[in-house]
């Protein structure tokens, strides 16, 4: 802080020689702002302090050194008896100066100076750590700890939920329901002579006084209430209306639509069954509403499988009033469409009743249990404002997961209901109700908005969390602070690079244009960079640009500037931007000069085509060997991720150039759904060490040791999906612990395979009488479907099985010596199909990605990869790694990734055809 100026001018305003320096000032307004962070940076010791101080920056060093005065890049300051001068002060003048005051001589006068008063500066934040690997110190890895379960929430059955209103299940109903099973599989036991004729009685009766009530009903006109006759006006006056039954027609009608359904009944289930309908009806209509609840039979919602159906083999009564989830429903009504329907309508009737008499609870239940109307229910108490009733409903009923959570918010209950997000990753769909919706939710949807931004961010998407964070900026409330935040995760995803760096780039400049200066000096690098990588960081730089979903004049301009290098490298063949692209780029760039010196491009993108759409099949190879093993390997947007076994995670760009190098054993990868996170697993003994990496800011920490059987491929950032000891777990990787926010356990065989997709799970399991595979929809994480079949022949060598509900398919090898193997397979057909695989040293490696089988064998000559038609036994494109003792693959998305120990890397994209090859040195 300036105290004051020394009134006398300085006789000597400099130091000239060799002396001891205890400080330096920079001044600004000789040099650029970069050039000044540049010196500081260069001159930087541990113990050093640097304040702004007069306009300019004043840097101690932590002890006096000894320098040439005339030859520093900054002006030297020197003890002189107790003042800190950037000159030598005679006698006179140090007599004006106070004890541990600056003297900072300019112009040859004096300004006197207290430091301790002025701004300290932190100078790490200038420092560009994009390319220096981060990380945590290595400690040993936690072994598997007791699981802390975060979902441990029980589902309450409905005679909780509802308050206790209605009784348990009558045993009756219970077994009239395994009767309609048994009927319904064809297992009904002889009806005796008796019932046969009452049945025969039944069925006419119920035909002659079916005869009598249409007769009635034509002939009778009714009465209104006046004692008019008629139907009443109508709108169609000239069309003959039906009379309204009178009071004594309608008992009629009752009475034959009961003997008719009483006859069904007894076709179908017998007598004893068919009187247990006629009581069931009889209690509706004396009122008796709670009795006939507990020996009322669910009806079929229609979407119900055979298998989700679990009927109870003895009678008792209900003592529960629990609501069927799916895959464990009790039985439900599903024969006789005439039965069910008229059940349909008497519950209707008596749902409507109890909702007219206030009785809330039991007109739940029947919407929700007998009547299968899961989200009519729910809906009918939110009306009420039962909003903790209607979430544990919705989660009972497995509805859609934003239902229950915006539900639960409605309740008050964040925190579950932010759980239940994170598990089913349902926070966009939530707030899409809550915008939609009454706009007194505005406060939730702003409260969850923040939260999914925040997680978003937890999980290295920071370009996708300012985007959903924007809105509440645009709001305008906390926007100064929440502004700072956004800007925070923009500099972090710049950090990453890539093509995650240009979005950044991209969208800073788009929600703050004034910020195009002092994001000139790094468009100016990716401008002036220079060979092939500067081409790609140009190309990523504009695909961002045209693809932006928020832009404004400063995009303009960056693309004006950005276009006079993107069209003589396409021209050049520097980049593959399409056609399209350019037309894009000069309508966002908007220049009639520009427009008037653009050459002419006639672009033939050759059109990519589908390999299975190839005439001949694919075929290539690499000699080329080189020293570093490729374990695992990963498609990142603008490059690979690669584990390189005890020699850690390396990250390189599509010419193999590394970027990052990650010093972390790996010998499998985890890729996170957004790129910017990825788990390193490394194999040890009967675990796995388990290490977190951070891809955008290039930080490694280890995590966990587990001993996880099967696992997911990738994750969403948050949960990651394995298999350990014999559960399917959602294991939350933000937390220190092993902590599983879901989990199936008490499973019905041994896990042997697991395989998950973006829209499903599939668990395959076997016991000592079957093979069992379970399928669940992700991300409601619910059971959809599963099956079974009788345990395979003994010469079944390999089993694999779909993403759809298919059962497995069964692989086996044609010559159990494995010399001049073929591999068959049978797909949708009677007819097996087969691929030569020649003398193989050991057991092939199959993988399945929709219509595409991969097989990689390894022979006495190398490693062989294989892709054929799944369905069709074609051969679509085969690969030859020479010499290699272990070689392995991977698919990912369209791209099938094959890699060995040589660092060969092959990556096959099926969906075009093309063909990406590299070697590591």
């Amino acid at each position: 802080m300036l105290v004051n100026n020394v009134a006398a001018p300085i006789r000597r305003p400099l130091f000239l020689g060799t002396l001891q320096v205890n400080a330096l000032w920079f001044d600004p307004a000789l040099v650029n702002e970069r050039e000044i962070q540049r010196r500081i940076l260069a001159h930087w010791q541990i113990g050093a302090r640097l304040y702004r101080i007069a306009h300019g920056y004043l840097l101690y060093f932590p002890t006096p050194r000894w320098a040439n005065c005339a030859a520093l890049d900054g002006l030297a300051l020197c003890d002189q008896a107790g003042v800190l001068s950037s000159a030598p002060l005679t006698s006179h003048e140090r007599k004006q100066a106070l004890a541990g005051s600056v003297w900072l001589v300019l112009g040859a006068q004096a300004q006197v100076l207290q430091p301790q008063e002025a701004q300290r500066i932190d100078p790490s934040i200038w420092l560009d750590v994009r390319h220096i690997p981060l990380r945590t110190p290595l400690t040993p890895p936690r072994a598997a700890q007791p699981e802390m379960i975060l979902t441990a929430d029980p589902l309450r059955d409905v005679r909780k939920i509802v308050g206790g209103r209605v009784g348990a299940a009558s045993r009756e109903s219970q077994e009239f329901l395994q009767a309609l099973q048994q009927a319904e599989q064809g297992k009904v036991t002889q009806h005796s002579s008796k019932e046969k004729l009452l049945q025969a009685g039944a069925g006419m009766l119920a035909g002659l006084l079916g005869k009598f009530f249409a007769g009635l009903t034509r002939d009778t006109p009714s009465m209104g209430k006046t004692g008019q006759t008629g139907s009443g006006a109508s709108a169609n006056e000239g069309i003959p209306q039906a009379a309204e039954p009178s009071k004594l027609g309608r008992w009629l009608h009752d009475m034959a639509a009961k003997l008719v359904n009483f006859t069904k009944a007894s076709d179908l289930l017998g007598m004893q069954h068919a009187r247990y309908m006629n009581k069931l009806l009889e209690m509706f209509d004396k009122g008796d509403v709670l009795e006939a609840l507990r020996h009322a039979i669910p009806l079929s919602d229609g979407n119900e499988s055979g298998d989700s159906r679990q009927m109870l083999s003895t009678l008792q009564a209900r003592d529960s009033l629990s609501i069927s989830m799916p895959g464990n429903s009790r039985g439900t009504l599903g024969a006789s469409d005439s039965l069910m329907e008229y059940l349909r309508k008497k519950y209707r009737q008596i749902f409507e009743r109890l909702e007219r008499e206030g009785k809330i609870d039991e007109a739940v239940f029947v919407l929700a249990e007998l009547l299968k109307a899961g989200k009519e229910a729910v809906d009918f108490l939110e009306r009420h404002q039962r909003f903790q009733q209607a979430a544990e409903l919705a989660q009972t009923l497995a509805l859609a997961p934003e239902i229950a959570i915006r539900l639960w918010l409605l309740a008050g209950e964040q925190e579950r209901a932010l759980r239940l997000a994170r598990v089913h990753n349902a926070y966009e769909a939530t707030l899409r109700m809550l915008d939609n919706a009454h706009s007194a939710h505005s406060a939730l949807a702003r409260e969850l908005r923040l939260k999914w931004a925040q997680e978003q961010a937890a999980r290295g998407e920071w370009v996708a969390a300012v985007l959903t964070l924007w809105p509440l900026i645009a709001d305008g409330e906390y926007a100064a602070l929440l502004i700072v935040q956004a800007q925070q995760w923009l500099a972090f995803a710049q950090q990453a690079g890539g093509q995650l760096g240009a979005q950044a780039l991209v969208y800073k400049l788009a929600l703050w244009p004034e910020t195009l200066p002092e994001c000139s000096a790094e468009i100016a690098e990716i401008l002036a960079a220079e060979g092939g990588e500067g081409a790609q960081q140009r190309a990523r730089l504009g695909q961002a640009l045209v693809t932006a979903t928020k832009t404004s004049a400063a995009h303009k301009r960056v693309m004006l500037q950005l276009l006079r290098h993107l069209v003589p490298e396409r021209l050049a063949g520097a980049n593959a931007l399409s056609q399209e692209f350019f037309q894009q780029a000069m309508q966002l760039a908007d220049s009639a000069l520009l427009r008037a010196d653009m050459p002419k491009l006639s672009l033939q993108n050759t059109p990519s085509k589908a390999l299975q759409l190839v005439a001949t099949p694919l075929t290539f190879a690499i000699a080329e060997r080189g020293m570093l093993t490729i374990h695992d390997a990963c498609k990142l947007a603008d490059g690979y991720l690669l584990a390189l076994g005890e020699s850690g995670v390396v990250r390189i760009n599509q010419l193999g150039k590394q970027i990052a190098h990650f010093p972390i054993p790996a010998h499998h990868l985890v890729l996170a759904s957004g790129g910017g996170r990825a788990l390193a697993l490394a194999k040890r003994e009967n675990v796995l060490r388990i290490s977190q990496l951070d891809l955008s800011r290039r930080s490694v920490a280890d995590w966990l040791s587990l001993p996880c059987s099967f696992w997911a491929s990738d994750y969403d950032g948050a949960l990651w999906n394995v298999v350990m000891h014999n559960k399917l777990l959602a294991i939350d990787t933000s937390k220190a612990q092993l902590t599983v926010a879901w989990q199936v356990a008490d499973l019905p065989g041994k896990i042997i395979n697991f395989q998950q997709t973006d829209r499903q799970q599939s668990l395959l399991m076997h016991n000592e009488r079957e093979l069992q595979q379970w399928w669940y929809a992700l991300p409601e994480r619910r059971l959809q479907a599963r099956n079974s079949s009788p345990l395979p022949d003994s010469d079944v060598w390999q089993l694999h099985f779909e993403g759809g509900n298919e059962l497995c398919k069964l692989y086996w090898l044609q010559d159990q010596q494995m010399e001049n193997s073929r591999l068959l397979w049978r797909f949708h057909t009677n007819d097996n199909y087969q691929l030569d695989l020649g003398n193989l040293k050991s057991a092939p490696q199959v993988a399945i990605n929709g219509q595409f089988l991969a097989v990689l064998a390894h022979t006495t000559n190398g490693a062989h990869l294989q892709i054929a038609h799944l369905n069709k036994g074609q051969l679509l494109a085969s690969c030859h790694f020479s010499h290699a003792e272990r070689a392995s693959l991977r698919w990912q998305g369209a791209h099938l990734l094959a890699f060995d120990q040589a660092g060969r890397l092959f990556d096959i994209n099926v969906a075009s055809s093309e063909v990406h090859s590299m070697c590591l040195q």
